[in-house]
């Protein structure tokens, strides 16, 4: 849920989020693993207005419903004085939101970490589009991942991705050294997830 900004889910978008399952997600479920039908009926999904007038999902875990449900609450509302015209979910008594950076800092402070600076939301993304190149993703889930982001392919590419020393130190040396030990035919084909060499060759 903190992959993007939460605090411009607007009450309106948090009332028509997508619950349970429509017609067309029945006859998906016939085709879903038991745990992505769990994850299909536990999970909810909210859309706010990302960057440039992007529509951004937002995913709402089982663990996170009482807790909006209470903040979304009239009464709840009232009682924190928050303005009847405010629209956002996380609206703050002065009318406006109560931002998520902030929120994230003070229980990243609270919680006692040696480096509570770090825990951002720019942080987060920047960490998911960095796993994303240890996946062996298609196009298509690519794109769903950038939805997810808030951003466009051209984005993820130059300001997000970052190049990994796990991956430069395990996939691109294995080329390396598949490279350098001239054993190339040996693997013609081959997912380099499933090549092991040969500590051998060390």
């Amino acid at each position: 849920m903190l992959i993007c900004n939460v605090s411009l889910v607007r009450l309106k978008a948090y009332y028509q989020r997508k619950t349970g399952q429509d017609d067309v997600q029945a006859q998906l479920m016939k085709e879903l693993t038991s745990f992505e039908a769990h994850l299909l009926m536990t999970q909810e999904v909210v859309e706010i207005r990302g960057k440039v007038g992007r529509c951004v999902p937002v995913i709402l875990p089982l663990e996170t419903r009482q807790a909006l449900s209470s903040i979304a609450s009239k009464i709840v509302r009232k009682a924190c004085s928050i303005p009847v015209e405010s629209s956002y979910i996380f609206g703050s008594k002065t009318g406006g939101v109560f931002r998520a950076y902030d929120a994230i800092s003070i229980v990243a402070q609270e919680a006692g970490l040696s480096s509570p600076s770090l825990i951002r939301t720019s942080n987060m993304r920047k960490y998911m589009a960095t796993m994303v190149q240890a996946l062996d993703t298609s196009e298509a889930e690519k794109s769903w991942i950038m939805q997810h982001l808030g951003h466009n392919m051209d984005v993820h590419l130059h300001h997000y991705r970052q190049t990994s020393d796990v991956l430069e130190r395990t996939e691109v040396a294995t080329i390396l050294l598949i490279q350098d030990f001239g054993i190339v035919p040996h693997y013609v084909g081959r997912k380099l997830s499933d090549i092991q060499l040969d500590g051998k060759l060390f």
